[in-house]
């Protein structure tokens, strides 16, 4: 376990999964701390160990002094044996802040639309008392094909 950050309160554990895909991450990890509103930290778990995987996460998060914003905490995870992706999530899971209270799954070839994201699926997610998960659209690279739309599940009890 690597860790580039001083402990603080968070409210979300932003948990990433990666499979030696550094070029997709390396797009990625800009768009999460682009991220307004909201205290997060975000926890990589890497299933690939590649050394190119490590040199995009040093690389972004490794000068953070000149930052006027101050980075979120970072926890990295080297799961060399790559043992899946349920396992590399629940793994990740382990090692969030005890202050958290919303975790959120990102894959590693996506990028966030908005600087705003985690502010809105957190928002989203409080103003519906009995909802347990939120979800998102996603749409193609070009931004035009909406491949999937999110969801809300509610109980119709």
């Amino acid at each position: 376990l690597r860790m580039h950050y001083t402990p603080l309160e968070v409210d979300v554990s932003v948990i990433i999964l990666t499979y030696k895909k550094h070029l997709a991450l390396a797009k990625l990890l800009p768009s999460v701390l682009q991220q307004k509103k909201c205290k997060f930290e975000i926890i990589i778990a890497d299933n690939g160990c590649l050394e190119d995987t490590r040199k995009v996460i040093d690389g972004t998060f490794g000068d953070h002094d000149t930052d006027a914003q101050p980075r979120p905490p970072l926890k990295y995870l080297p799961l060399c044996d790559n043992p899946g992706y349920a396992k590399g999530n629940n793994a990740a899971v382990a090692l969030a802040s005890p202050t958290s209270e919303r975790l959120l799954f990102l894959n590693d070839d996506i990028v966030l639309g908005s600087p705003r994201f985690i502010y809105n699926m957190v928002r989203l997610l409080k103003s519906k008392e009995t909802a347990a998960a939120v979800g998102c659209k996603i749409l193609n690279s070009n931004g035009t094909e909406l491949i999937e739309a999110g969801s809300l599940i509610w109980d119709d009890a």
